[in-house]
């Protein structure tokens, strides 16, 4: 039969066109197109009426995508099982009610023999009557009283309250004075819970009020007919289990996410991460290979994202577009785990790139510095790729898979933010780190190349106090601690320096200089287009510091005392002597006591790393 929209279905128990559910509709769409279930349920609680208004195209395209089935039919006496879809057969319908009085009359009445008989007792003729037949089953109930046998039967039956003075008498009752185990219970439920307990409890009871709002909202029909009855009763407490239990798991995870957070906040927690990852992914094979998926975030955009084995979901693209590699936001499957991945195509400078990655997370796990992302593991793909929806980097090659360190953001992303623009000294601490995380690489005898502001990453800590201790070419100094982490990445165009050679200086000055533009307005030759107007002060300050790096290539200074000049360009300026200092304030704590962060000439072979790097 032809149905039109919006009664596009035709429905053989009404033999008429009825109007498709856009609910159902809405999943088979998702099955077809392989959307996670949960996403999609998102998806249609967003935008129910555009579900509605789709309903009927969907269920023409359900139509197409599946063959028709033909109804199976059962011979007379038979029904199919809806679970099943076998034949069964028709049981007769028994009538509880009768087998209950049946039971209840067929039981005689227990009469307990006297002790001792005084008078001859006379027996009456009459035969015993239905209501005298009936007696009560146990002395702790009673019902209520009615002449009807139906009502004596089928009635509640009350419990009787055991009153104060039944208690009282009971424990009088009691010679020995050891208390009976009722007595114990009720004396229990009085007792007020101890301080572990009482957490506890309020957790419990904050959920359960959460729970019985939601409860309140579920509508439950009354229905009346007995066979129906406990399936109204099992489908509400299953609804409020599930309820329970997606509080519980949205609690544990919440708390998980927390503790993670503050993991990346100090050094000593980077490393116990990093150690927790690592033996997740221990035992995962090396050569494995990307499957496309699709994936929902909180708002309901959909993502093309990636599948690594059973173990890991690539599920968004996040931080700058690059030539060289693409990296993606990544979870994992059934541990609370979050981590960034760098999809690159095999050749020699990316392969160098991953173990000059793994130099960096040595150093790291050390102490020796804070300034490098940690790396966890990488994997290869064997095969020339085809699918259409990977990377145009990768996109017919052999690549690589690199899980490294999760990071808050990168500077680009922080210089946009007009409030951490308009505190100068927080600029000038992130503008120090940036170099020095330059010159603690440039300790490995390499030049980066690429010092652009998409690749010096930061992590955000809650902890402002305190000051991190620097070893800066055997001298002391000290860095205040202002909420940020600067880390360097992305080692794919680095060069390995030569002191013969007059260009390696050049290099080496070109790395400071490029960064500095991250701190500049455009007025001033720089990259920032929107700026707070209290800020320009700042931007000047830092063209002056980019000016005196470029002069020292006429001085003819090496790195040290390149270091060496613009800290003390920081100490003599004003708005900058508060980020550094050779002595530590009166009251104030090393948070890296003991394990000052290192910048020297050869850090690599003054420290002994296990790890050893041929030339590139």
């Amino acid at each position: 039969m032809n149905c039109k929209a919006p009664t596009c279905q035709y429905s053989d128990k009404r033999n008429k066109c009825v109007r498709p559910n856009s609910y159902i509709e809405m999943l088979s769409w998702c099955k077809r197109n392989n959307i996670n279930m949960k996403s999609c349920k998102e998806l249609y609680n967003q935008d129910k009426k555009d579900a509605k208004s789709k309903a009927c195209d969907r269920y023409a395209e359900k139509l197409a995508y599946i063959p028709v089935k033909t109804k199976k039919k059962c011979p007379e006496g038979k029904v199919i099982n809806p679970k099943t879809g076998r034949c069964i057969k028709i049981k007769p319908q028994k009538n509880n009610t009768i087998l209950i009085v049946k039971k209840i009359l067929s039981k005689p009445k227990s009469v307990s023999k006297p002790k001792s008989v005084s008078k001859s007792i006379s027996i009456p003729d009459k035969k015993l009557s239905y209501k005298d037949s009936i007696s009560r089953t146990s002395k702790s109930f009673r019902f209520s009283k009615s002449n009807n046998i139906f009502d004596r039967v089928f009635k509640k039956p009350v419990i009787q309250k055991k009153t104060a003075k039944y208690l009282q008498t009971k424990k009088i009752a009691n010679k020995k004075g050891s208390k009976t185990t009722k007595d114990k219970l009720f004396q229990d439920v009085d007792k007020k819970p101890k301080l572990v307990q009482r957490v506890f409890l309020k957790d419990i009871i904050d959920g359960d009020k959460k729970i019985d709002k939601q409860i309140s909202n579920i509508n439950i029909l009354p229905i009346l007919s007995p066979k129906n009855t406990p399936k109204t009763i099992n489908s509400l407490s299953r609804k409020i289990r599930e309820l329970r239990e997606k509080y519980a798991a949205n609690k544990i995870q919440r708390f998980i996410m927390k503790k993670i957070i503050q993991r990346l906040e100090t050094l000593e927690g980077r490393i116990r991460y990093y150690k927790y990852i690592n033996e997740y992914l221990k035992n995962t094979p090396k050569h494995t290979c990307l499957k496309t998926k699709k994936y929902a975030d909180k708002n309901g955009n959909i993502h093309d994202g990636f599948e690594l084995g059973n173990f890991l979901k690539l599920v968004k693209k996040i931080g700058t577009d690059s030539a060289y590699g693409v990296i993606y936001k990544t979870v994992a499957k059934n541990v609370i785990l979050t981590l960034a991945t760098k999809i690159m195509p095999i050749t020699k400078d990316n392969k160098y790139e991953v173990k000059l990655n793994q130099l960096a997370t040595e150093i790291v796990k050390k102490g020796l510095s804070k300034h490098f992302l940690m790396s966890y593991k990488t994997y290869e793909c064997d095969h020339l790729s085809i699918d259409p929806a990977l990377p145009k980097v990768v996109m017919n090659k052999k690549y690589l898979i690199s899980l490294n360190e999760l990071a808050h953001g990168d500077i680009k992303t922080l210089c946009s933010n007009d409030m951490f623009l308009s505190n100068n000294e927080i600029v000038a601490n992130v503008a120090l780190q940036c170099l020095f995380s330059i010159a603690t690489f440039h300790s490995l005898n390499y030049t980066h190349h690429d010092c652009h502001w998409g690749n010096f990453l930061f992590h955000v800590s809650k902890k402002i106090d305190g000051w991190f201790e620097y070893s800066i070419y055997g001298k002391q100094f000290f860095v205040k601690n202002c909420g940020y982490n600067i880390m360097i990445y992305d080692f794919g165009l680095i060069k390995q320096m030569d002191h013969s050679s007059r260009h390696t200086i050049n290099f080496i000055i070109s790395d400071y200089l490029r960064i500095l533009n991250a701190f500049i307005i455009k007025k001033n030759y720089g990259w920032l287009s929107s700026f707070p107007t209290s800020y320009e002060v700042m931007s000047k300050i830092m063209y002056n510091l980019k000016l005196a790096i470029h002069q020292s290539t006429l001085k003819q200074l090496n790195e040290e005392q390149i270091i060496l000049m613009i800290i003390d360009f920081y100490s003599k300026h004003q708005l900058l002597n508060r980020v550094i200092t050779t002595q530590l304030p009166a009251g104030e704590i090393v948070l890296n006591k003991g394990h000052p962060y290192i910048i020297t000439n050869d850090l690599y072979g003054n420290n002994k790393l296990s790890l050893k790097i041929t030339p590139k």
